[in-house]
């Protein structure tokens, strides 16, 4: 009776999100589309655990949770994603926890090399309504978090993102792609190196857009580290903090530290939208060699990215282990 009436609560839950994040979306995304907590609570939690030498792929079932936190995928599969949901098969409402994809790119590769041969995302994730993902910690892949919807349905179609608490290192091309003009939130997340951190830009010929779309970006920490590139300084560079299309919306950002390397290849702006208590920490000599929105401040004093980002390694052990303690190539953080 007690089981019974568990599985009740749960479902009655389930219905009280998908009735509320239309509004929340269409609205502010600031609350998030659903608690790590609520996600693990529900009826029929499939745990999925291993230590695998090929991709994990699964077509999921509408308002389902996958438990994914001794999961690791390990390898580099062209262009084929470690972890994919929904593939092809999307589902409405659907979280993972957890998940780890390590790949064994040499670190020696060029950005145009690992584009041409490895262009697939550490977690690609494709679904109706809204999805989102807990915990996710993704090493030396080519994109990291890939937020889809159905082929033929891409832009201003409403379908929502929520990506917390992931950590990620040696990103080769785009941190968070979302190339599909999705709103969504991104909070509470380390990147300790990437090229780029957030895409919104459509893939050449597509003619969809989203202007109406918003992305809230939250607690973010994020290293834009000067890696393998042709068209980078002596070798080396990272392409930019965005890639932003004029087919897509806006972005809300706050609390963010942003820690670089050397001034970026691209001189993109900062995407429209609304910025506070933003830093960007240069750990070179000079100016940023673009234009700041207000909210966006810099400065040279390297301790504000080494005590956030300790801070955030200490209380998320679990994530950032993931892929310490699996990688095949030897962990290189972009700082300590």
């Amino acid at each position: 009776m007690e089981e019974l009436q568990h599985r009740r609560r749960a479902r009655i839950a389930a219905v009280v999100v998908a009735i509320l994040v239309p509004s929340m979306f269409g609205g502010t995304a600031r609350a998030g589309v659903i608690t790590r907590r609520a996600a693990l609570d529900r009826p029929d939690v499939v745990v999925v655990s291993g230590h695998r030498s090929d991709r994990w792929r699964v077509c999921p079932r509408d308002d389902r949770t996958y438990d994914l936190r001794r999961l690791r995928s390990i390898g580099s599969f062209d262009d084929l994603a470690n972890l994919s949901i929904g593939n092809d098969c999307a589902a409405a409402r659907v979280v993972t926890v957890g998940g780890a994809a390590i790949g064994t790119m040499s670190h020696a590769l060029t950005w145009e090399e690992v584009k041409t041969t490895y262009d697939a995302a550490g977690l690609r994730f494709e679904g109706t309504s809204w999805l989102a993902s807990f915990g996710a910690s993704l090493q030396n892949v080519e994109d990291g978090f890939a937020p889809r919807v159905t082929e033929g349905t891409e832009g201003d179609n409403g379908v929502a993102f929520l990506l917390s608490g992931a950590y990620m290192d040696w990103i080769r091309d785009d941190a968070i792609e979302d190339d599909d003009l999705m709103p969504g939130v991104i909070r509470n997340v380390l990147i300790d190196g990437t090229n780029r951190f957030l895409s919104a830009r459509p893939g050449e010929g597509a003619t969809y857009t989203n202007h109406g779309m918003r992305v809230e970006i939250h607690g973010v920490l994020v290293h834009m580290k000067a890696m393998p590139n042709d068209d980078g300084r002596g070798g080396d560079g990272f392409g930019g903090i965005f890639k932003w299309s004029d087919a897509a919306g806006t972005v809300d950002m706050s609390n963010a530290i942003f820690l670089l390397d050397e001034p970026p290849i691209s001189d993109e702006p900062f995407p429209p939208g609304s910025y506070a208590h933003v830093k960007l920490v240069l750990d070179y000599r000079g100016r940023y060699p673009g234009e700041l929105p207000d909210g966006v401040s810099t400065t040279h004093r390297l301790g504000v990215w080494h005590r956030a980002r300790h801070r955030w390694i200490r209380g998320h052990a679990r994530v950032v282990n993931a892929v310490r303690t699996a990688s095949t190539v030897p962990f290189q953080p972009s700082s300590t």
